[in-house]
């Protein structure tokens, strides 16, 4: 049997400035200077453990593994432009989000039959909460400490997928294999803005795989393979806070 464990920590920071100037030549209208300045911090703390025993001498395998993950950061922007009077603009965004990932997989060989069949599930679970609070186009002059925001957002996003697979590997003689298998995922995702619901999907989805191996000599090799598969959206995309 095998057991490890896993734990992590890091800090991190970002600053950063920068200006713009728009020289317009239209007499109807005014040059525009932009200055800002931003500056962020958080922390991400890890945990996981993994376990991995063998039930036999045929060497079936069972695998058993556990991940988590927590994400805290704070970002501010603050602007000022300058035309004919100058104004003040300050963002404070927030972020926190926890993941969770565990996941079941065994192998169960069939020396007799050249064969092993392999079969699973994977759970991934998700919950961000971005808020965002915004002071624009003030005349007094703000500061990263200014509060009194006009108006804020939060977004609250919770994602699941709860995913099985099974696997059939297998030799024919000497000179040909083949990998088949098919994998179920059951995709939710919900996200609301102060309680009112911005968007919900559900997606129950079956994803075929099958490759072929066949070797010509022990040198030259030909392979086939078909798989389904598809990217989901990242949670920025529906977040109203992230420009």
């Amino acid at each position: 049997s095998f057991l490890q464990v896993n734990l992590g920590a890091s800090l991190f920071k970002n600053l950063g400035e920068g200006s713009s100037f728009s020289e317009v030549s239209d007499t109807n209208s005014v040059d525009l200077l932009s200055d800002y300045s931003r500056k962020g911090n958080g922390y991400n703390l890890d945990a996981g453990l993994r376990y991995r025993v063998f039930l036999d001498t045929l060497k079936r395998k069972l695998e058993v593994s556990v991940n988590y993950n927590y994400y805290d950061y704070l970002n501010k922007r603050l602007t000022s432009q300058q035309t004919t009077e100058t104004r003040y603009s300050l963002i404070n965004n927030t972020n926190q989000s926890d993941r969770i990932t565990a996941r079941l997989d065994a192998e169960i060989p069939f020396p007799k039959w050249k064969s092993q069949l392999n079969l699973g599930s994977k759970f991934n679970g998700q919950n961000v909460l971005s808020s965002g609070a915004y002071r624009f186009n003030d005349s007094l002059e703000l500061s990263y400490n200014s509060s009194n925001f006009s108006s804020t957002l939060p977004f609250d996003y919770t994602e699941s997928n709860l995913a099985g697979y099974l696997e059939w590997k297998q030799r024919l003689g000497n000179k040909f294999s083949f990998t088949a298998g098919v994998r179920v995922e059951d995709f939710h995702l919900t996200g609301k803005v102060e309680g009112t619901e911005l968007v919900s999907k559900h997606y129950l989805n079956l994803f075929p795989s099958i490759h072929t191996l066949y070797r010509i000599t022990s040198d030259i090799l030909f392979s086939t393979s078909y798989s389904r598969k598809i990217n989901m959206p990242h949670y920025s995309q529906f977040d109203p806070n992230v420009t």
